[in-house]
């Protein structure tokens, strides 16, 4: 399956539908707890699940958190193919769950209570949501480790197994909520209904730590060498799917308290019916968007804007069809709905039409919403992506649902959910528009340089290969172009970019822009691991290509790392004071002092998060080198010193 030529009509169709299916499996537990104590308990019981539910986005928030942030960095080791740097990803993101949960799950247990009235339970619901919480609480480290475990299966090539994990786990739920709600009745019937969740969670588990046992699994446990570096990274990595959950949570408290506030507990139950619903409707949402983000990421990096406009088309049709499905349901059939999940009174059926209509009117808008984050982290706009995110999550959302109420009463809340959906949307449709002209700009602006033909290898003696690492502004790239000229030997800096570019098919300027760009390159990691993996792999063939070539000198793109085998390589530092480094950049680039110490400091932090992401090694530490340079000594006093040293290191002295 070739991501930059098969159709794209077909392409989106092979990821949509198992995508989606693992989304609507996702969905089965609360739905199926809804209908079964909505059915079995009775209107109470489903206002305590929703003030409950929460604590499901707790187990999401960790689950996630660790398990992209440890498959992330598990996919770039994978890609280098360095085995043992994957296996202390692995193992460093284990050792952090574990952790993590062991302290989640205590402090929840310590104050289950108070957490329960934080989520906005009264003393008539807080009986049932103890009922159900404490079992929820009690076996937390089951739903963590079936989230983390998924994302680790799925980054180990798996990802039919963790699809057939939630698909047994869900049939698993369906059939114990009906038999321990009512043939088999433990308590109310909240427990028996939390119990046979806790019960779909372990079973998740225990399917994957089958696989983790099986010989399919390239999986193992490793001592790393840097314990606190790997944490680090893994936490760096997860960090912006924890504010998505952290949003979610957030939004799902503020709700519950209001509506309780403005409504009490009829109003709460209807919601908590409503929200199930939006819930799901939002992860089916969230299925379209990951079934398109790998394949858009992979094509903006090959240049392929046409074929992102159509996977953009595709994609928007998609949502809109799936929310307007969505949002008919509840407008159309509101009593119906509140039926299916709960006995009704007469006071929840007159209340349904002035709920459920409105929540589901909000749904009409959302599908595109969802889907701007993950289009915006797949073309690297990983900042818009985030503003989309938390003002549909939390921030407009949040500041709607506290004012509206205060002059329109429970109605408000409603209104303010679906103002929030739509402006969200207008301003996804408008960054839709305005990336999609900055891609038309690109491709029209494809330069002679781009079309003048391949760059091409360059044949040389056998002997050293000298690669030097530089801080911005110390001329480090000069200096190793005059000991190449002096050596009659190759140079390369920019020319790896386009013969990376050649070797993978991806963009030039994107593979320059790696080391550069890592920061916004790293923040949206998450969604969109495909791309920034063939791009690094790229990268690591054409620098073993070049040294195959014969002696050289190569600047940059951690090619000490990458080439940390080869007997002949002489590693190289080229360092200098910042005052000597701001006068360099002042004077070669034009800039202000104040520009040249901000371009410095970026550089710097790019290059030293490059090659720490790719190498699991600090930047600049002087271990990791054989010779390090003070270039204000002056460029070509600077090129004397790597000359003699090569000389005396190859016994030509």
């Amino acid at each position: 399956m070739d991501l930059l030529t098969e159709k794209t009509g077909r392409l989106f169709r092979k990821y949509l539908i198992p995508s989606l299916l693992s989304a609507a499996a996702v969905s089965i537990f609360q739905l199926v707890d809804m209908v079964a104590i909505g059915q079995g308990v009775g209107p109470d019981g489903v206002a305590a699940l929703a003030i409950v539910t929460p604590l499901f986005g707790v187990a999401s928030f960790l689950g996630l958190f660790i398990g992209i942030g440890g498959s992330v960095h598990m996919g770039i080791a994978g890609g280098e193919g360095n085995r043992e740097k994957y296996y202390a990803n692995f193992t460093v993101s284990l050792i952090l769950m574990s952790a993590s949960s062991l302290l989640l799950w205590a402090g929840f247990s310590l104050f289950s209570e108070p957490v329960y009235l934080f989520f906005g339970a009264n003393e008539r619901l807080l009986p049932l949501v103890k009922e159900y919480g404490n079992w929820i609480i009690g076996c937390f480290p089951a739903f963590f480790f079936s989230i983390y475990m998924g994302c680790i299966v799925r980054a180990d090539g798996a990802p039919d197994v963790a699809l057939w994990a939630v698909m047994v786990s869900g049939l698993f739920n369906v059939c114990g909520d009906y038999l321990l709600v009512f043939p088999l009745k433990v308590g109310t019937g909240m427990a028996g209904a939390a119990i046979a969740t806790v019960l779909g969670n372990a079973i998740q588990v225990v399917i994957y730590i089958g696989y983790f046992i099986s010989r399919k699994c390239d999986l193992r446990l490793v001592k790393p060498n840097h314990w606190l570096r790997g944490i680090k990274k893994v936490i760096a990595a997860g960090i912006s799917a924890g504010f998505v959950d952290i949003a979610y949570i957030s939004l799902t408290i503020l709700l519950n308290n209001q509506v309780m506030k403005y409504g009490g507990e009829a109003a709460m139950a209807v919601f908590g019916v409503a929200y199930t619903c939006i819930s799901t409707f939002q992860r089916v949402y969230d299925g379209v968007g990951q079934a398109a983000q790998p394949i858009i990421s992979t094509n903006y990096g090959g240049k392929q804007y046409s074929r992102i406009f159509e996977l953009l088309r595709y994609s928007i049709i998609a949502e809109i069809i799936l929310s307007a499905a969505s949002a008919l349901t509840g407008i159309l059939f509101p009593k119906q709905v509140t039926t299916l999940f709960m006995e009704t009174t007469p006071e929840l059926l007159r209340l349904a039409p002035s709920i459920i209509r409105p929540v589901f009117v909000s749904v009409l808008f959302a599908g595109i919403g969802h889907f701007a984050v993950y289009y915006l982290q797949s073309i690297m706009k990983s900042a818009l992506a985030t503003v989309i995110a938390m003002l549909r999550g939390i921030v407009l959302t949040g500041i709607l649902v506290i004012l509206l109420p205060c002059i329109m009463g429970l109605r408000g809340i409603w209104d303010g959910l679906i103002l929030a959906e739509f402006f969200t949307m207008l301003l996804a449709i408008y960054y839709f528009y305005r990336t999609s002209k900055q891609l038309s700009g690109y491709g029209q602006a494809t330069t002679a340089e781009d079309h003048a033909g391949e760059t091409a290898l360059m044949q040389s003696k056998e002997g050293v290969i000298i690669t030097i690492a530089r801080e911005h502004g110390s001329c480090g790239k000069q200096i190793g172009r005059i000991v190449a000229q002096r050596l009659g030997i190759p140079f390369y800096d920019k020319d790896m970019a386009a013969l990376a570019a050649q070797e993978s098919g991806l963009d030039r300027e994107f593979m320059s822009n790696m080391d550069t760009d890592l920061a916004q390159h790293l923040h949206s990691l998450y969604r969109s691991t495909t791309v920034i993996r063939q791009a690094v792999r790229a990268q690591y063939q054409i620098i073993r290509k070049i040294a195959d070539c014969g002696s050289c000198v190569i600047v940059g793109r951690a090619a000490d790392y990458v080439l940390r085998d080869d007997k002949n390589i002489v590693r190289i530092f080229i360092y200098a004071p910042k005052d000597y480094r701001v006068e360099q950049v002042m004077e070669i680039y034009g800039d202000s002092r104040d520009e040249a110490e901000r371009n410095i400091r970026r550089s710097d932090a790019a290059r030293s998060s490059y090659y720490q992401a790719v190498s699991d090694r600090i930047w600049g530490d002087m271990g990791n080198y054989e010779l390090m340079v003070d270039s204000s000594i002056g460029i070509h006093a600077s090129a004397d010193v790597i000359c003699k040293y090569v000389e005396k290191r190859t016994g030509n002295a």
